[in-house]
């Protein structure tokens, strides 16, 4: 809680009878105000069993005042005594205090190291959530989109994801389309064997018979006059082209001049031609043929490739080579073509050869994914393990830094812990063995005389006759009621059995049950303790819990730290407004706000809630500040209250009206005429100048209409003459009615008044 001192117990969470999941966060001292039956005594069973209770309260004595301890300490057969230090062995004394004060010591170091040791040990989980988040983060691109079923039982649950990452002894990079493949083939629900694509043996042009002619003119070397006549015109491909188009058809006379041929025209165009034009002319048609066969082969056995089934097949490179292996085809047709036609003219190829390979680079890349997924799909269970193997290890490999940071993130924190349990185990030894010391001791110092007879004391003191408490006939370590007459002490009226049983209550707090037994810091606890008491009880009781409530005051304050401190929290629950004004009036001071809580306990359709009382004072000095305020009020008081609250002129006007008949006239003795009189002589207080030199008689107005009222009625409003014009000036009203204590010379009452509310 927000400029609170922490205590032992730091939160109540009550979950039982008419509460439902309240939360109360205590400071050293707490005030639990609430009528009979809002559930106060539900708060203090939950404290004394630890229902609710934050932390464990095993190190500390709990002592609870409530009907429950009444009914079970204040019976016919006695009461255990209650061992307090015997002042007369004074060395043993100081002994035991050193030794107390060793073990204060060793316990508040304990403290430290176990809050410390705590807040370590809270790193631990902080430390794995972390890495948790940056690699959930880091890996969701693997567990949604591309390995889904590789790790189908832990992608949703990140601990038991982090978790077998963890696992990982070796991370290693993968290529992730290779780990791609093999899990689309590993983890696909198509059972499907597919054939490889064959590939296509590479045409090399240079290799086929003939391909040197092609840049060779070929040309006749025959001696015939014609022959002589052709060369020299340079027409052999023309005459030979005509002749081939045209013989048959021409008949005897010549196709470009219908001229008369001669009759042995075929004869010498024959002779044109020697046998070795003829024969590379064949040696060229016979090229053209062998690289159009071996084209023509490979090219189809490429586009059927083009329909393999397999779904992992990917065309887009393979098409465009085969796109650009046929544009050169049909070229290099046109460029044959061209030399037959022409065997004169020389032509160059476009290679092919390397074209063709990468093809079939890509055939074969391709036929390795199949070779892949058929193997798989027949060792699917292990070719699943050995891809998800994989991945795990490519992710290890990605998170990597995340994963080394954090084992030494742990090995750290799990440094400073070994090392703060091994303090703690000697703090512990060291405990004990001075627990042991100061038991021993102890025996020596302590009795139960003392406690009777402080209480005997008291009872004395608060008028109660007819009975004292005696030690136990036969049983020297026990008390008695006892009656003047010696006999046991019957019929005490319910107010005498409460206040002797807080007496001993109050022992208690300040002894303990054995002689050797160790003396505890104490939680203590006290439950309307005043019950049925008349006022002389009622004044010691609340004398004595204010000296406990100082005694736990003494921790919040640095400068107490040699004073008693063996209270480290004390709760006082009560329904009795007086009660609840005596132990706590001179708590409200802002000085304690670190170290004192005010609640409301209340009850509405059977439900109760608790209220803190803490808010900031609007019209006080520190405005901006949290302070207690108590929820109990008298009514003077409640009309102060009130004032600080009105919301409207009427109700405002109203109030200041019964503030001042009641303090001015009822307590102080004045009159309305004459109170007015008085006001009236210091009027230069109501008097402002304005910011042209003119006067400003507001205030002076306002008050004149206020002190019209005054002790007109002192017993109720008049309804005849209370119209108030409500659109008055808030601010006004309210320096106007502080004016007035300024003028009757008692500001320092208004401000006391401002404070308290």
């Amino acid at each position: 809680m927000e400029g609170k001192m922490p205590a032992v117990i730091t939160s109540i969470t009550l979950n039982t009878r008419t509460y439902h999941n309240v939360l109360i966060e205590p400071t050293l001292i707490n005030f639990f105000y609430g009528k009979n039956g809002v559930g106060k005594s539900t708060i203090a069973d939950c404290i004394r069993s630890g229902a609710g209770v934050v932390p464990s309260l095993s190190e500390y004595e709990v002592l609870v005042y409530d009907r429950t301890f009444i009914d079970s300490n204040i019976r016919a057969e006695g009461m255990s005594g209650v061992f307090s230090v015997n002042e007369e062995n004074i060395r043993i004394q100081e002994e035991v205090k050193e030794k107390e004060a060793a073990l204060e010591k060793h316990r508040s170091q304990r403290t430290e190291l176990s809050s410390h040791y705590d807040e370590l040990q809270k790193q631990l989980p902080a430390i794995q959530s972390k890495l948790e988040t940056d690699c959930w983060g880091a890996l969701t691109e693997f567990r949604t989109n591309l390995f889904p079923e590789a790790m189908k039982k832990k992608r949703n649950n990140k601990n038991g994801f982090i978790g077998e990452l963890l696992k990982v002894t070796a991370p290693a990079q993968h290529e992730v389309d290779e780990m791609r493949s093999i899990y689309e083939a590993a983890f696909s629900t198509d059972s499907t064997a597919y054939n490889k694509m064959p590939s296509v043996s590479v045409v090399r042009i240079e290799q086929i018979a003939g391909y040197d002619l092609l840049a060779k003119a070929i040309t006749s070397r025959a001696d015939t006059p014609f022959a002589e006549f052709v060369r020299a015109i340079g027409s052999i491909d023309w005459v030979q082209s005509g002749h081939e188009h045209f013989s048959e058809k021409a008949g005897d006379r010549c196709p470009y001049c219908s001229g008369k041929l001669p009759e042995n025209f075929e004869e010498q165009f024959a002779s044109c031609f020697d046998d070795a034009y003829e024969c590379e002319r064949s040696a060229i048609i016979s090229f053209q043929s062998n690289y159009e066969r071996l084209m023509q082969a490979a090219l189809n056995i490429l586009n059927q490739n083009l329909q393999h089934p397999f779904p992992r097949n990917d065309f887009s490179v393979y098409t465009d080579k085969l796109e650009t292996l046929k544009a050169k085809h049909e070229l290099n047709k046109s460029r044959l073509s061209e030399k037959i036609s022409s065997p004169t003219t020389k032509v160059q190829l476009e290679p092919v050869a390397e074209l063709m390979e990468e093809l079939n680079q890509i055939i074969q890349k391709m036929n390795a994914a199949i070779e892949e997924n058929n193997s798989i799909i027949s060792e699917r269970k292990s070719k699943q393990a050995e891809c998800t193997e994989m991945i795990w290890e490519h992710m290890a490999f990605v998170t990597k830094a995340y994963v080394e940071k954090f084992h030494s993130d742990i090995a750290e924190v799990n440094g400073h812990l070994s090392k703060l349990k091994k303090s703690l185990n000697t703090l512990g030894t060291a405990i004990t063995a001075l627990q042991n010391e100061i038991a021993k001791l102890s025996l020596q110092i302590v009795n139960v005389d003392a406690t009777m007879n402080s209480i005997n004391d008291m009872l004395i003191n608060a008028g109660f006759q007819g009975f004292t408490v005696k030690k136990k006939r036969g049983e020297p370590n026990k008390y008695q009621i006892v009656r003047d007459d010696g006999s046991t002490a019957r019929g005490l009226s319910e107010g005498e059995k409460n206040f002797i049983a807080f007496l001993y209550f109050y022992h208690k707090i300040l002894g303990r049950e054995r002689a050797d037994s160790e003396f505890k810091d104490r939680i203590v606890v006290i439950d309307d303790p005043v019950s049925s008491m008349d006022s002389s009880a009622l004044f010691i009781v609340s004398s004595i819990v204010r000296e406990l409530i100082s005694i736990c005051h003494n921790n919040g304050c640095a400068e107490k730290h040699d004073s008693p401190r063996f209270i480290k929290q004390i709760f006082i629950l009560t329904h009795n407004s007086f009660f609840h004004n005596e132990v706590s009036y001179n708590r409200l001071d802002t000085d304690d706000f670190h170290c004192v809580n005010f609640y409301l306990i209340k009850k509405e359709n059977n439900t109760s809630t608790v209220v803190h009382c803490t808010k900031k004072d609007a019209f006080g000095r520190t405005p901006a500040i949290e302070q207690n305020y108590t929820p109990v009020y008298n009514a003077y008081r409640t009309l102060w209250r009130e004032y600080k609250e009105a919301s409207s002129p009427i109700v405002l006007k109203q109030v200041i009206r019964q503030i001042l008949e009641y303090y001015f006239i009822q307590i102080c003795g004045y009159k309305g005429e004459q109170l007015s009189d008085l006001i009236k002589k210091e009027q230069d207080l109501f008097i402002k100048q304005n910011s042209d030199g003119t006067e400003n008689r507001d205030l002076l107005l306002a008050v004149d209409s206020l002190m019209h009222y005054v002790g007109a009625n002192i017993h109720g409003l008049s309804d005849g003459y209370d119209y108030i014009d409500d659109s008055a000036d808030m601010e006004g009203i309210r320096e106007t009615f502080q004016q007035i204590f300024t003028a009757m010379n008692q500001p320092q009452h208004f401000d006391m008044m401002m404070q308290s509310v």
